[in-house]
């Protein structure tokens, strides 16, 4: 599904005006017409609902389902957060408000529901003055509230929130999604996200030209790899993993039963010698290489032992190998070969100092969470958690050819050219061990997709649906890694049907 950007969405209304002469009032009317419908399948005749509009034309849209509704019999009053409007089709709707002889009032009422049509996506400042006193009463209000397009206050393009947002439980959003209501902290404030129609032809959305969009069950089923009858096991991907130490011997055997669970074909999994009987004990369809070890951690005296890198499909370095200086010399290695590489946890660490050595490579997969990331860019991790669309765009820009999965409760898939954005999983996930899973079923995509953003979008899509439909058994108190493993493998079972 397609997102796009203020300025694209701009260019959507003003391509509908000037080359199909659609009138800005009648995009308004189609807005405001889908909005009611939506609405009206909650909405109580009972109901009281105060809408608050702000000059430009969302508090156009607000005026035009105040009349929808109040033609409609509910019980409606408005509000402008300033005196005027300044747009010729909200004085218009504004004009037929005032003639309907709804009720205007300069305060938040008693009402049960709010709706939001004070800013929209076109807000790039900080909110001041009387807006920001709006905002903040109808934070502070018992009633139900609706945003119109995206809650006033976030930025519609990063998701950052402009000084203060309202907090909405509904946003119906006009006719594509916007970034800033799934990424953080905009996705915090806008409760249910519904969809509503403009009417508008489809190639103004086609020239707009938006390289972002969301990764959703639909997508993921599109892009599972197809297995035929005729095959082997050498058909699903010849997969390599490198890590694990004495004491995170879990990690790599959480990522090897993950790539299992995904459909991979052949596994090696190459660990210290003293976890080779861990894995070899848990993961009994794995080969095991052994790795010289010192104090429990993999030795870079094996570093030439390893086998034939270019023999592999697909090789995961990183998982429960721990942080000291001899992974470098590993991860400098498994660079050097020319089959696409996962780097997960302790692999990032001993990427920092290769990043420039690397950075023109192909076929890379990067799994950091917000920390990690932090570190790779040398910026405090509220930075990232504040900016971290800019600092996507920082990163993609200098490792253009690289596919960077940054974990959050928002996991974003970017390249130097495209984002998507999973729209999976839920905070069942906030435990050690499912950076492990995730690793291990993007590795096992990738030995049978072959390509690094298809594979990574499935697997973080797979790895978030595994964790929504446990949901149904289980809490998000208890939800285990080795539970979305398993979840995992009943989920192929009816998705790729």
């Amino acid at each position: 599904m397609q997102v796009v950007t203020s300025q694209q969405m701009r260019s959507v209304d003003q391509g509908a005006m000037q080359k199909y002469h659609i009138p800005g009032i009648v995009l308004m009317e189609h807005a405001s017409s889908g909005i009611y419908a939506q609405m009206k399948n909650w909405l109580k005749k009972s109901d009281r609902i105060q809408i608050v509009c702000g000059v430009g034309n969302n508090g156009g849209d607000g005026l035009a389902l105040a009349r929808l509704l109040t033609i409609d019999g509910y019980d409606v009053c408005y509000s402008l957060v300033e005196h005027k409007v300044v747009t010729e089709d909200a004085l218009s709707n504004l004009q037929v408000v005032e003639a309907l002889g709804i009720p205007c009032y300069e305060d938040v009422q008693s009402v049960d529901v709010i709706v939001d049509a004070i800013f929209g996506t076109g807000l790039q400042r900080d909110i001041e003055g009387n807006a920001k006193k709006w905002i903040e009463k109808i934070n502070a209000n018992v009633a139900k509230v609706v945003s119109i397009d995206i809650p006033s206050g976030i930025c519609s393009n990063t998701g950052e929130i402009l000084g203060v947002a309202v907090k909405a439980d509904i946003t119906y959003t006009i006719a594509r999604g916007k970034v800033g209501l799934y990424v953080y902290p905009g996705s915090e404030y806008v409760g249910n996200v519904s969809y509503i129609d403009l009417h508008v032809p489809n190639s103004l959305f086609e020239e707009c030209d938006s390289t972002i969009s969301l990764v959703t069950e639909d997508v993921c089923k599109s892009l599972l790899p197809i297995r035929s009858s005729h095959s082997h096991k050498g058909d699903y991907g010849k997969i390599l993993m490198i890590g694990g130490s004495r004491n995170m011997s879990g990690a790599i055997c959480m990522a090897a039963k993950a790539a299992l669970a995904s459909g991979c074909g052949l596994l090696t999994c190459a660990v210290p010698v003293c976890m080779q009987f861990v894995l070899q004990t848990n993961v009994l369809e794995s080969m095991s290489l052994p790795l010289l070890d010192r104090n429990g951690w993999v030795s870079k005296e094996s570093v030439s032992s390893l086998p034939m890198l270019d023999n592999y499909d697909g090789i995961l370095i990183g998982c429960g190998m721990g942080r000291h200086a001899d992974v470098v010399a590993y991860v400098d290695k498994v660079m050097k070969c020319n089959k696409p590489v996962v780097i997960d946890a302790d692999g990032l660490v001993g990427l920092k100092p290769l990043l420039m050595v690397y950075k023109n490579r192909k076929d890379v997969i990067l799994t950091p969470h917000l920390k990690e990331f932090a570190d790779l860019m040398d910026v405090p991790v509220s930075e990232i958690e504040k900016h971290r669309m800019f600092y996507i765009d920082q990163f993609t820009k200098e490792y253009p050819n690289w596919t960077l999965v940054l974990k959050s409760e928002t996991t974003i898939i970017a390249n130097g050219k495209y984002r998507y954005i999973n729209t999976s999983g839920n905070n069942g996930l906030a435990v050690g061990g499912s950076g492990d899973v995730l690793a291990g079923i993007i590795t096992g995509m990738l030995g049978q997709i072959k390509d690094c953003v298809k594979a990574a979008c499935v697997g973080v899509y797979l790895h978030g649906y595994a964790a929504d439909c446990l949901l149904d058994t289980k809490s998000v108190y208890s939800i285990v890694p080795t539970d979305v493993i398993q979840e995992v493998e009943h989920i192929l079972k009816t998705m790729a049907q």
